[in-house]
């Protein structure tokens, strides 16, 4: 209801009380009826004309702040070397953090040594870390997903390689030295580069020109070619024999 309006309705509810209650003693007489009702009127446009756009409206109460009404989650610290223990293996992994962003190395020894890449990423408790590495020219995937709680991460994980291969196993991660610094890779042994067999080129032997003879003088002594003459056949593309 208006403001105004019931500032007039009580007005009025006075000024009927009071004239009811002059009329009932007897005291009053007719100017002082006329007169207090003037006076009423008057008050009545007054307060008709007085500008109530000034009067507050009682404000609604505000529905909380979400964002703010709620505490921010805070993220488990994860940095340091940590042994993970599967259901067939066991991987070494370091880790740094920078807020919920983690990244590092890892590796295993079985069933052949293998060093790896490592990002995560860490909500309040809850981690999430992928492991990548080569084996044997394979590409493989190490996902680990869990809670995470006073040094110890347990949960499942999933490994698949490029080759369209997949398992699923549980693990469950110690933190055994927050000091990154102690971390040590695997010691991987690198393949010697394949050579290709080399065919030995055969040898063509050398031919030795027969020996000249000189005369005393030193000119070189002439040659009778008619002693060859059995060795030439005769006509027109016919063979000559080597000698």
């Amino acid at each position: 209801m208006n403001i105004k309006n019931v500032a007039i309705s009580l007005i009025l509810a006075i000024a009927l009380i009071s004239g009811n209650s002059a009329a009932d003693d007897g005291n009053g007489t007719v100017d002082d009826g006329i007169s207090g009702q003037n006076d009423m009127v008057e008050i009545v446009e007054a307060v008709e004309m007085a500008d109530t756009t000034d009067i507050a409206e009682p404000a609604e109460p505000s529905a909380p702040d979400i964002q703010t009404a709620l505490p921010a989650a805070t993220s488990v610290d994860l940095e340091g070397i940590w042994i993970l223990n599967t259901d067939d293996g066991q991987i070494s992994m370091v880790l740094y953090q920078s807020e919920d962003i983690l990244f590092g190395a890892a590796n295993s020894e079985a069933p052949a040594p293998w060093n790896g890449v490592v990002t995560g990423s860490v909500f309040g408790d809850m981690v999430r870390i992928q492991i990548l590495n080569l084996r044997d020219g394979v590409l493989v995937s190490t996902v680990i997903a869990g809670p995470a709680s006073d040094g110890t991460i347990a949960g499942s994980l999933v490994q698949s390689d490029s080759q369209g291969r997949s398992e699923m196993k549980s693990v469950m991660g110690i933190l055994i030295n927050p000091d990154t610094s102690g971390y040590t890779p695997a010691t991987v042994p690198v393949a010697a580069p394949a050579v290709a067999p080399v065919t030995p080129t055969p040898e063509t032997p050398a031919v030795t020109a027969p020996a000249q003879e000189t005369t005393a003088d030193g000119r070189m002594t002439p040659v009778d070619v008619t002693i060859f003459r059995e060795r030439f056949q005769v006509g027109a593309g016919a063979p000559i024999e080597r000698f």
